[in-house]
Order: C-alpha cells, then structure tokens, then sequence
C-alpha cells in the first residue's frame, strides 16, 4: 500500500530534503509552498530519483487554499498518512516596537495558523484509518526565545 505525505515549505531547504528522504523509502510526497517554480524544480528532483511527487502551489494561511490541496492530493493518491508542517515565516522587523501590525500576523499565520488548519484537515484521513504522523518542525527560536528570533 503506498503512503502519501503532504509537506509544506517544500520548495528548498529542509522540506525539500524531507520530501527526498520520504520518497525514497517509496512514499509519494505532495509539495506544497508559494513558489511553483521552485515546487516544479523539486518535484523534477524527485522523479529524477525514482520517487512519486506533485508540487501544488497554495497559500497554506487560506482555508480555501487548504481546501484545494486536499481535494488535489484526494483525487490523485487518496489520504494523507503524513503531515510535515514545514513552513515557516520571520518578520523582517525584529523590534516589536516597530513591528508592523500586518506583519505580526502573517507570521503568526504562516508558523501557527497554518499547522492548524493542515492538521485538522488532515485528521479525519488519519482518524478513518486509526493511524498517520504529523511532524510540525519549528525554529530553534522557539526553544531559546529572543529578539534575533523576531517578536513574533
């Protein structure tokens, strides 16, 4: 039975490597991120090494595009058995005097929100069928709060 893992922020970095790693072991991955350019370079990537992937530029802090990903990733290889919420987002300011409002809430959007939503709308495939990981990756500034971490 082949697994399906959704992983956001898949476009470079640790989410790229995450969705390599877990293509390998024979698991398709679903790309997700803002970038379709960069979502069409890793999923080339990934075929090239043998693996099973579709990139789906979405805006993962929207419900609707939540929605739309999940309905792709349904159609295409049916539930997610693996959730890697990946993305992540800093304020450029890092002075929350000066933070700007909008600004704020994007990050807190992108870091919380985001997982939220992913989550709850990964969980009744995971529920149906008694079983699923969901790994939220986070920022050693969560660990070790400080004004280099941003205010957020």
């Amino acid at each position: 039975m082949t697994r399906t893992a959704l992983i956001t922020g898949a476009g470079s970095g640790i989410g790229l490597e995450a969705a390599r790693l877990l293509a390998r072991d024979g698991i398709t991955v679903v790309l997700v991120g803002r970038r379709q350019e960069e979502l069409s370079k890793a999923e080339a990537t990934i075929h090239a090494e043998g693996g099973t992937a579709l990139a789906v530029a979405a805006d993962i802090t929207r419900v609707d595009d939540v929605t739309r990903v999940l309905d792709r990733v349904h159609a295409a290889f049916g539930p997610v058995d693996i959730l890697v919420n990946n993305a992540g987002s800093a304020s450029s300011v890092l002075d929350p005097q000066w933070l700007p409002h909008d600004e704020w809430r994007q990050v807190l959007d992108v870091n919380l929100t985001a997982v939220f939503q992913l989550t709850q709308a990964v969980l009744p495939d995971m529920l149906d069928r008694a079983g699923g990981t969901i790994v939220t990756v986070s920022s050693l500034a969560a660990v070790n709060p400080n004004l280099l971490g941003g205010a957020a």
